[in-house]
């Protein structure tokens, strides 16, 4: 029986005190969340509360990161326990494949989401991996930690709260004060509780109204119950998410992606086809294979340069069988010493831009790479002629940092797409898309 794609198995891991992570290799997207749980929240429950968010709303905002932080021992954050400091690494590890960060932090999470934002901003780790990505919503929370250097740096923070005729949450003066104070990147979003079954006046019960739409106790928290048992008669809060919106794409999962007009030239084509439900899956890993049959289809007309090579792993009936034999004899890719191709092994950057660069008719030039990459010296010797030919004739995509090639990296579906769209678009054979 299939698994549905929005249910999350436990299988998380601990990336520091307090702090876990799973990857959902969700095809809709690459896009990372952090959810900060409140004042006294346990691990499991803030987990459970992360996967409600999930199936209900993150997965189609292809989200496939997620970070749980549990809450913070004492209400103002003073201990400074959690471990902020390995989430922060682990981000930037992972931040530059994402076009979006959503941070959601709740009550006290605040403070701690606040200290993340600070060893991004103010201590300067952050070199551009996530500058203008991160959508930040403080959930009736706290603004100490706060500054117009990480406001500055933010794509868009909400001040959310809730309101209505049962009263508002406890910290609505702090949001629409926080609101007020960043108005230049900042918006309130009220919550209408009026349906949430909170007594009136009940301040901390509508407090928790942001995680759970109709609380266990209607005079107070029960912190255990409004993250741990959300259910349907209980459900999650998305409602403050629903400002989101994922653009139409040339892909039903591209809307998002860097190279989504890209990908749409190459679609409308018919040298680009994605899956029979409409998706690319443009942050899947792309095989030898895949990359061959790509090629093959696209640069039929490049002329043979030596016999087809025979490999063990290579069967007639296969697939990509004619694909390889074609890449092979015009001398685009070639196999391994012991006579394999090993079709289904990922394809890494710098052995697709090798390959396009054979197609180029330019002599590489005297450049210093050094001029336009800042990780040089993970290019493997063999590639370097390739990959300034590749850089020369304008064939190199990096998103989002233009200057880190990432050479050794497995490349993706969509980033091959970017590159066999400028390769296109210097012989003439694509519209130039790009703004």
């Amino acid at each position: 029986m299939a698994t549905d794609p929005k249910t999350i198995q436990d299988t998380w891991t601990n990336i520091g005190v307090g702090v876990q992570y799973i990857h959902t290799d969700n095809n809709l997207g690459n896009e990372i969340f952090i959810g900060y749980a409140g004042y006294s929240v346990q691990q499991n429950w803030a987990n459970n509360w992360v996967k409600e968010l999930y199936k209900n709303r993150l997965w189609e905002l292809g989200i496939s990161h997620l970070y749980s932080v549990r809450g913070p021992k004492d209400s103002s954050y003073q201990g400074l326990e959690i471990g902020n400091t390995n989430l922060c690494q682990h981000l930037l590890n992972i931040a530059n494949q994402a076009t979006k960060i959503i941070i959601v932090a709740h009550s006290s999470g605040a403070f701690v989401s606040h200290e993340l934002l600070g060893q991004l901003y103010n201590s300067g780790k952050d070199k551009g991996q996530t500058k203008n990505k991160i959508i930040y919503y403080n959930l009736d929370g706290g603004s100490r930690g706060l500054n117009n250097n990480i406001v500055n740096n933010l794509a868009k923070m909400y001040c959310v709260y809730v309101s209505g005729k049962l009263g508002n949450s406890a910290n609505t003066n702090t949001m629409q004060q926080l609101a007020k104070e960043f108005e230049t990147k900042a918006d309130p979003i009220a919550i209408n509780g009026s349906t949430s079954g909170c007594a009136v006046g009940a301040k901390w019960c509508l407090h928790d109204v942001l995680i759970n739409q109709k609380p266990y106790n209607p005079h107070n928290f029960d912190l255990a119950k409004d993250y741990g048992e959300i259910n349907s008669n209980h459900p999650v809060n998305i409602e403050y998410l629903k400002n989101l919106t994922v653009p139409v794409g040339s892909f039903k999962d591209t809307g998002l992606h860097f190279a989504d007009k890209m990908l749409g030239e190459l679609k409308k084509l018919g040298i680009l086809k994605g899956y029979e439900d409409d998706t690319f899956r443009p942050n899947q890993i792309i095989n030898r294979g895949e990359f061959a049959a790509i090629l093959a289809g696209t640069f039929g007309i490049f002329p043979v340069k030596n016999d087809p090579v025979k490999f063990n792993d290579i069967k007639t009936e296969d697939w990509f069988a004619k694909s390889v034999e074609f890449v092979t004899s015009r001398q685009l890719m070639s196999g391994f010493p012991d006579q394999t191709f090993q079709p289904q092994k990922p394809l890494l950057r710098v052995e697709a831009l090798v390959s396009l660069s054979a197609l180029l008719d330019n002599n590489e030039q005297n450049i210093d790479l050094k001029t336009y990459y800042d990780d040089v010296n993970k290019i493997p010797e063999w590639a370097i002629v390739g990959i300034k030919k590749a850089t020369l004739s304008n064939l190199v995509v990096n998103y989002p940092n233009k200057r880190q090639l990432r050479p050794l990296d497995q490349a993706t579906r969509g980033e091959i797409g970017a590159f066999i769209y400028q390769m296109l678009l210097g012989q003439n054979r694509v519209n130039n898309v790009i703004n």
